[in-house]
């Protein structure tokens, strides 16, 4: 009973995939809004400065940068919007690989704080371990017997 505690809510439904839902939605949001020298400065500001330009190369980089996050974030809200507890499991396992990655990436080139990438791996190991606790009470779908 006390996993079924963790799952009440189903927090991988309404709350795991929302947030990384909307954290896709900003970061693609700060790239194709307030411009791709506008996100740059925020992700990596001891290496921007206001008057960096970007080669066709980086720009481009940075566009496809969002494109993926749009991809991504569509994905988690198809998550939580639906019921398919392998398809929750998918996004959250690929949130967990991004995060880890992009952390790595982080500490190989000194160019970030791992603090975020440690936050957003650790919310999806949680992700991951609540997916293995359901059917909370929004979720109706995991663990189901087939019949026939």
């Amino acid at each position: 009973q006390t996993s079924r505690l963790i799952t009440m809510g189903g927090l991988l439904k309404t709350v795991v995939l929302p947030y990384f839902a909307c954290l896709h939605a900003y970061t693609f949001a700060s790239i194709f809004l307030f411009g791709r020298a506008h996100f740059a400065k925020l992700a990596w500001p001891d290496v921007v400065t206001a008057d960096s330009e970007f080669s066709t190369l980086e720009s481009h980089l940075l566009g496809a940068f969002g494109a993926f996050h749009a991809a991504i974030g569509f994905g988690c809200a198809v998550g939580f919007l639906m019921e398919h507890s392998h398809f929750r499991a998918v996004m959250t396992t690929m949130e967990l690989i991004l995060w880890s990655l992009d952390g790595y990436d982080a500490i190989q080139t000194k160019s970030r704080s791992i603090t975020f990438f440690a936050v957003n791996v650790g919310i999806a190991a949680v992700g991951l371990f609540i997916h293995s606790q359901e059917p909370g009470v929004f979720t109706k779908d995991h663990n189901k017997e087939k019949k026939g």
